[in-house]
C-alpha cells in the first residue's frame, strides 16, 4: 500500500574543495538536502544504509528494519515492503538486471569462544515470488562491526563488488583490511572471491568504505565508492585499474558549528552510509546512528519543519544531492 509522505527541500550553496591527489576541477556545488517523513504513518528512515535506482523508482534500506523502502524519484511517495524477519541489519542493496532480482547485503555481529566476529551474507530477493536465496557469506573473525558495508553488481550480472570498511578494532583508526572484493559466479552459481582492489598497500591514504556503485559508459566501467571519514566519492576506473577522480563533498559545513550530526563518534566515523549515482547527480545518504544529541542543522530549520508538519526528530536520515563529476 502506498503512503503519502512529505518532502522538505533545503537549498545550500557553498564552495567545494577537492582532493589534490587526482585532477579535479574546482567549482561551486549546489547541494540539496532532503528529509523524508511519512505524515500519515510517521515512518522515518532513521538508519539509512543503502540507495538504489531502478527505472523510475528509488529503493532504500534501513539497517534497523527487515524491509525495502520504495520511493518515487521525486521523493514524494513511500511504500515499505516488509521482508523476512531473519534479514536484518542491511548494509547494501543493488539490482541484477539479468535476473530481475535484488541483491541484499546483511551484517551480523556474534561472539564465539569469547571472540567478537562479524558475518556478512548476500541474498538474492525477488519481488515476484517473495523468495530469498543465500548466495554468499563470509566471516571476519575478531572483527566487530567492520565487515562489508556496500555492494555493487556489474550490468551483466557476472561480478559482485563488496566494499570492506575499516579494521575490526573500532578503538583504532586503522584501515589495513580496507579494500574492495571482486567476486564472480562459477559454473555451479557459487560466488567466489577472485581479487581484491583498492587495498591499503596500494592506497594507504584512503580510509573506510561505506558504499559502492557500478557504472558503465562507452569508454570503460567504473566503481563509485563512498569514503566516509574523508567525505569523498572515489571514481575507480576498472579498465585502467586506477583511481580516475576523487570528489570531496564536505557535508559538515551546513550549520553554524560545521556538523550535520553530533554524537560521540561523529568526528571519527561520520555518518555517510549510502551512495546513489545517476546520469547527472550523486546522492549521499546520512543515517541518524541512534544519536540522542540534537543536530545543529535540525535546530536551524526547526521552524520550517514545523510549518510542513514534519516532526523535529534528531534521528532522521537525510539525503544530500550534488552534481556528478
Amino acid at each position: 500500500m502506498k503512503q503519502t509522505s512529505f518532502l522538505i527541500l533545503l537549498f545550500i550553496l557553498s564552495n567545494c574543495t577537492y582532493s589534490q591527489q587526482y585532477k579535479i576541477l574546482e567549482k561551486s556545488s549546489e547541494r540539496f538536502i532532503y528529509v523524508l517523513h511519512d505524515k500519515i504513518n510517521s515512518i522515518d528512515i532513521q538508519e539509512l544504509s543503502g540507495l538504489l535506482k531502478v527505472n523510475d523508482d528509488i529503493f532504500a534500506i534501513d539497517d534497523n528494519y527487515a524491509a525495502i523502502y520504495k520511493i518515487n524519484t521525486n521523493l514524494t511517495d513511500i511504500e515499505r515492503i516488509n521482508l523476512s524477519d531473519s534479514l536484518i541489519d542491511f548494509e547494501g542493496i543493488d539490482y541484477n538486471m539479468q535476473k530481475k532480482s535484488f541483491l541484499l547485503l546483511t551484517e551480523k555481529d556474534f561472539k564465539e569462544n569469547n571472540t567478537k566476529s562479524t558475518k556478512n551474507e548476500v541474498y538474492s530477493y525477488s519481488f515476484s515470488d517473495k523468495s530469498e536465496q543465500l548466495i554468499f557469506d563470509t566471516v571476519f573473525a575478531d572483527c566487530k562491526n567492520a565487515g562489508f558495508e556496500g555492494m555493487a553488481v556489474s550490468y551483466d550480472g557476472s561480478t559482485i563488488y563488496l566494499a570492506k570498511e575499516r579494521d575490526g578494532n573500532a578503538s583504532l583508526d586503522s584501515y589495513f583490511s580496507r579494500s574492495v572484493w571482486v567476486c564472480k559466479f562459477d559454473d555451479d552459481k557459487n560466488l567466489n572471491l577472485i581479487n581484491k582492489i583498492l587495498t591499503y598497500d596500494e592506497y594507504p591514504y584512503l580510509t573506510d568504505f561505506t558504499d559502492i556503485k557500478y557504472v558503465e559508459d562507452s569508454l570503460s566501467s567504473y566503481l563509485y565508492i563512498l569514503e566516509r571519514i574523508n567525505s569523498n566519492v572515489i571514481k575507480f576506473d576498472l579498465k585502467n585499474g586506477d583511481i580516475a577522480e576523487i570528489q570531496t563533498f564536505e557535508p559538515y559545513d551546513i550549520s553554524e558549528n560545521g556538523k550535520c550530526y553530533e554524537g560521540k563518534n561523529q568526528n571519527r566515523f561520520g555518518k555517510a552510509e549510502a551512495l546513489l549515482v545517476t546520469d547527472s547527480e550523486i546522492w549521499v545518504g546520512f543515517d541518524g546512528n541512534g544519536e540522542t544529541f540534537v543536530k545543529e542543522w535540525f535546530k536551524q530549520w526547526k521552524n520550517s519543519f514545523s510549518e510542513k508538519n514534519i516532526k523535529s526528530s534528531n534521528r532522521n536520515s537525510i539525503i544530500m544531492k550534488f552534481k556528478k563529476f
